[in-house]
C-alpha cells in the first residue's frame, strides 16, 4: 500500500494542525485581547482558547461567544467574550480527527 507525496503532506498537515489545537488547549495558549483599558473585562476576545476544556459539544459544534451579567458590578455590568477558535477542542475530538484524517487516506486503499 503506497501513499503519494500529496497524501503524506496532507497527512502532515492535518495531523499538525490537530495538534496544534490540542496544545493551545492543554498549554493554555489564550491569546487575550482586552475590550477597554481599564482592566474591566467588558469584552474579552481569546484568539486560541480561553482555557476552559468544560465544554458543553463536539468541536466544532459548541458555543464560541460566552455572554452574562454581573448584578453585583456597577449598572449590573455585562460581559461579553469569544471563547477562541478551538474553545473546547480536547482529546476526543483529536482522536476523532485524526482518524477521520487517516481514514481519508487509507480507506479508499483498504476499500479497492
Amino acid at each position: 500500500m503506497n501513499i503519494s507525496l500529496k497524501q503524506k503532506r496532507y497527512l502532515i498537515v492535518w495531523s499538525l494542525f490537530n495538534v496544534f489545537a490540542l496544545s493551545v488547549n492543554i498549554i493554555p495558549i489564550k491569546g487575550l485581547i482586552k475590550g477597554n483599558e481599564n482592566m474591566i473585562p467588558s469584552d474579552l476576545t481569546y484568539v486560541f482558547t480561553n482555557g476552559y476544556s468544560k465544554v458543553k459539544g463536539f468541536w466544532p459544534f459548541v458555543n464560541f461567544n460566552n455572554d452574562f451579567s454581573n448584578p453585583y458590578w456597577e449598572n449590573g455590568y455585562h460581559f461579553h467574550h469569544f471563547r477562541g477558535i478551538f474553545a473546547g477542542y480536547d482529546f476526543a475530538e483529536f482522536a476523532v480527527y485524526i482518524l477521520i484524517g487517516f481514514a481519508v487516506v487509507f480507506l479508499p486503499k483498504i476499500w479497492k
